[in-house]
């Protein structure tokens, strides 16, 4: 059975990477949502220019929701990396002062 410490580090970072991987394919997907045009005039005269205007303002705020949501599992997935790096380094530093302590005693 492997050490905690190298099972919390594996574990890490396959989630680190899945979370970051994930967070990339949502913010890749909305990389050419654009916000609205103002409407014209002659778009205000019109019947439709209202609701238009509404639905693409409501569909570029999901699609900022989207955006927002996918930075954040990039930033989860970084921090899980972080905690693989930390895990990996106590194990070398606990093997460090075993083999210190091995050959000073």
């Amino acid at each position: 059975m492997p050490e905690l410490g190298t099972t919390i580090g594996w574990v890490s970072l396959v989630l680190g990477i899945a979370s970051a991987a994930v967070g990339l394919v949502l913010v890749w997907g909305q990389r050419n949502v654009r916000p609205p045009a103002p409407p014209t005039e002659e778009k205000l005269k019109e019947q439709g220019a209202i609701t238009d205007v509404i639905d693409s303002t409501t569909n570029f705020a999901k699609a900022l929701k989207d955006l927002d949501r996918g930075i954040q599992l990039i930033i989860l997935g970084v921090l899980f990396i972080a905690v693989a790096s930390v895990a990996a380094g106590f194990e070398t530093v606990a093997d460090a002062i075993e083999s210190a302590a091995g050959a000073g005693g």
